[in-house]
């Protein structure tokens, strides 16, 4: 009999990615981390391969990329009783809410969240620059706005806001690593804990089924060999579905999904299909980045940003305001409030929350030598076909 290691989840069911450490498969990668290093075996990956491979295979796709996001959309409300958007005022989660809108598919409520108390004590001052420093920037000249708008708009939709940073409890002094799927900083930590108990507590209280629905990820378009196709790498998969005081938090990823598969697919090749017809603009994105698995995917992904949200989000606003994207684990959106807090005992929770991951041997890492770089990602490659040039 199969099972996970650190889960009570069915391995036969899961929803959000394995990893697999010679013969022990782990949910989440932190324990997958600890396994490896160990028993020096390497760690594999997989999100559901079997399902994107026969998508890809399918001749008759569908490549109308408007028509598989109302598919999608009423998908998930036909399964659950309850569904709650998690709202960030980019592009995945803003293509999101725009497509259950658009359609007139219900969403039930929207959920942003911002450690405003932080910044207040920090002194954030606003500005429009674009350095990860400045995250705050995207809360207050497009979420708050936005959502104010959504509020006059479709009253029967809650919004509902949360401060990561004034939601803590006593086990924040506790080491938290393990927490997350992926590890992370100490406010993505919290944010995923409050997430967790309030789901858990309101299908508790109503009895009802309830789904959270995040906006992960982009097609990483990738030309491996003589191959052209797609990555979907595991960093994105911080949010996994999981048991809260025994009680079953469903995370659904709106663009990947064994339930729906054809919608990444369909969403790579209307991408490649621009792509093949660019070869020169193609192979200038790409000429730099030639290592799969090392640090320079993030590098890749942003050189395709645009063309990806020009082809995969319709709904998108380029004049929005969109500050650089900082790591998952060594984070820089926040950080420079944290002097303020020196001398509180809520500094020891960075410290705890980031302890474990430090000593990691540096070969976990993503550029071989510190966290600042991320822990190393794993990526599903998924060939679209070959190349001619």
């Amino acid at each position: 009999m199969i099972k996970f290691e650190d889960t009570p989840i069915d391995f036969f069911t899961y929803a959000n990615g394995y990893y697999r450490v010679d013969k022990k498969f782990y949910y989440k990668k932190f324990n997958a981390l600890k396994e490896s290093i160990k028993t020096k075996q390497e760690i594999s990956w997989d999100f559901h391969r079997t399902a994107f491979e026969i998508a890809i295979n399918n001749k008759n796709l569908n490549l109308n990329l408007l028509e598989h996001y109302k598919i999608r959309a009423q998908q998930l409300r036909d399964s659950y009783d309850y569904l709650i958007l998690a709202y960030t005022g980019g592009s995945d989660s803003h293509n999101i809410l725009k497509t259950f809108l658009n359609n007139n598919i219900q969403l039930d409520e929207v959920w942003g969240d911002f450690p405003k108390s932080l910044l207040e004590k920090g002194g954030y001052t606003l500005t429009n620059s674009t350095s990860s420093t400045n995250m705050a920037v995207e809360w207050y000249t497009i979420v708050i706005p936005e959502l104010n708008e959504l509020s006059q708009l479709y009253p029967k939709i809650k919004i509902h806001l949360s401060d990561c940073w004034e939601n803590r409890s006593l086990e924040d002094y506790e080491d938290t690593t393990s927490v997350m799927n992926i590890p992370g900083n100490y406010l993505l930590i919290q944010r995923f804990r409050y997430l967790q108990k309030y789901v858990a507590n309101l299908i508790e209280k109503t009895g009802k089924k309830v789904g959270v629905i995040v906006g992960i990820d982009k097609p990483i378009p990738y030309i491996k060999e003589d191959s052209y196709g797609m990555i979907f790498a595991d960093k994105a998969t911080f949010f996994k579905s999981d048991y809260y005081n025994g009680i079953y938090v469903p995370i659904e990823y709106f663009y990947w999904s064994s339930t729906y598969p054809d919608l990444p697919v369909a969403q790579a090749k209307n991408l490649w299909n621009y792509l093949l017809q660019n070869k020169d603009d193609t192979l200038k994105r790409l000429s730099y980045y030639d290592s799969l698995g090392s640090i320079e995917i993030l590098d890749r992904n942003k050189n395709f940003d645009i063309p990806i949200k020009k082809i995969c989000y319709p709904y998108w606003d380029f004049s929005r305001i969109q500050v650089n994207k900082s790591g998952v684990f060594y984070n820089d959106n926040y950080s420079r409030f944290l002097e303020k807090f020196k001398s509180e005992r809520v500094y020891q929770s960075f410290l705890s929350a980031t302890s474990n991951v430090y000593k990691l041997p540096s070969y976990v890492f993503n550029d071989g030598k510190h966290a600042y770089s991320d822990i190393k990602w794993h990526y599903c490659f998924f060939e679209l076909g070959k190349l001619n040039w």
